[in-house]
């Protein structure tokens, strides 16, 4: 691609409340994969149906 390196890095982020769950999403979107931990395991089982309970608005979240 004209020179530029493109790479990608596995990410694990601790805690999917707001600044995890976001940051989470937007490294998804730029290509990264990722593992996230979190003390509610309820939350991240819901998370790998795809089932977002979440109690914050973020614009574009659900785009995400």
């Amino acid at each position: 691609m004209g020179g530029v390196l493109i790479w990608t890095m596995h990410v694990t982020v601790f805690g999917t409340g707001y600044t995890g769950l976001i940051t989470s999403l937007c490294l998804c979107e730029f290509g990264h994969s990722l593992s996230c931990f979190d003390i509610n395991n309820k939350l991240i089982e819901n998370l790998k149906l795809g089932i977002s309970n979440i109690s914050f608005s973020e614009p574009g979240i659900d785009i995400l």
